[in-house]
């Protein structure tokens, strides 16, 4: 199932997938989200719904699916339906194409009860930033959690973006009092990859949403 290619920042995206310019992809799922698995990464109960924007390849959608949650990986490039579909539909995990600021209800079928952040909100023009917040309040239930990487910590608006800097404070003021921000840690383990620094953050929904 598909959506509209809607570019973001006029980046073309499935163009960069397509000549292999893809700097933010690591190669496998970010080494802090795989250190946190068993405290922060397991579902409540085994199909417990999970859903990635801004998935590319697939390599963060892959380790929530193997750690036991039905996961919903969204993209806006085409061209991954290829590249990361078959691997995806293999482990059991939903690759939609679209815009995932306003993927349909219909599509997740489930209350969201973990958002995994990574890249994403930081490859947003900034004017759209308030959407991904309201994005996050619409689709996450109470109690689930949003799981992200906070990245670029130390990038200043003057360099300009894709990406652009974020830090803990942003993800809060986007997500509102509806979220409490349970775990702010510095990354312990950098890819080596990125020139900018990163932490690791746990918001909890705690309020305004019913329970799944």
């Amino acid at each position: 199932m598909s959506a509209p290619n809607i570019q973001y920042e006029s980046v073309d995206w499935g163009a960069r997938y397509t000549a292999g310019d893809t700097p933010w992809d690591l190669g496998g799922p970010h080494p802090e989200f795989v250190r946190r698995v068993e405290e922060h990464l397991r579902p409540p109960a085994p199909g417990r719904l999970a859903f990635v924007p801004g998935a590319g390849r697939g390599h963060d959608a892959l380790l929530a699916a193997a750690a036991g949650w039905r996961v919903c990986a969204v993209d806006l490039a085409p061209e991954l339906t290829a590249m990361a579909g078959p691997r995806l539909r293999a482990a059991g995990v939903d690759l939609w194409i679209g815009d995932a600021l306003n993927i349909p209800a219909a599509v997740l079928g489930a209350p969201v009860e973990l958002f995994l952040e990574h890249t994403f909100l930081c490859a947003l023009p900034l004017e759209r930033r308030c959407e991904w917040g309201a994005l996050a309040r619409r689709l996450v239930a109470r109690g689930g959690r949003l799981v992200a990487l906070v990245f670029p910590l130390d990038k200043p608006h003057t360099e300009g973006g894709p990406p652009w800097g974020l830090t803990p404070t942003q993800f809060a003021d986007l997500l509102g009092p509806d979220f409490e921000l349970r775990v702010d840690d510095p990354v312990a383990e950098p890819t080596g990859q990125r020139v900018w620094k990163e932490r690791f953050c746990v918001f909890e929904r705690t309020a305004g949403a019913p329970a799944p």
